[in-house]
C-alpha cells in the first residue's frame, strides 16, 4: 500500500502559504509532495497549527482547504477537502519563487 501511495504522489519543491485561524498573515512552507487528495508540507519554523487550514500554491495559483492528518515537528500531512487535478508538468520547478531561509 505504501508503494501505491508513493506512485500517486508527485515529488515537488513548491512554495506554499498556509492560512489558519482567519489570519491574513500566511506561514511560508515547502510542499514536498502532492497528489489529488493530499500534500506533505514543511513549515519554515515549527508552530502550533490547527486541524483545518487553507493551503495556497502560488505556482498553480490555487487555494485548497485541507485537514491535518499527522504532524512531525514542522512537517505536516494535509488532506484536501476535495480532490484536485494535478498534472505533473505543472509541478516543474523552473523559475519558481524561492522560500527565504530563516
Amino acid at each position: 500500500m505504501g508503494e501505491l501511495r508513493h506512485l500517486m504522489r508527485h515529488q515537488s519543491f513548491l512554495r506554499g502559504l498556509v492560512y489558519f485561524n482567519g489570519s491574513s498573515e500566511p506561514v511560508d512552507c515547502l510542499i514536498r509532495d502532492v497528489s489529488a487528495h493530499c500534500a506533505r508540507i514543511i513549515l519554515c519554523h515549527a508552530m502550533t497549527v490547527p486541524g483545518s487550514v487553507e493551503l495556497y500554491i502560488p505556482h498553480l495559483d490555487r487555494t485548497e482547504r485541507a485537514y491535518v492528518e499527522w504532524r512531525r515537528g514542522s512537517e505536516l500531512s494535509l488532506r484536501f477537502s476535495e480532490a484536485i487535478y494535478i498534472h505533473s508538468a505543472s509541478l516543474e520547478t523552473n523559475n519558481l519563487e524561492r522560500i527565504p531561509v530563516k
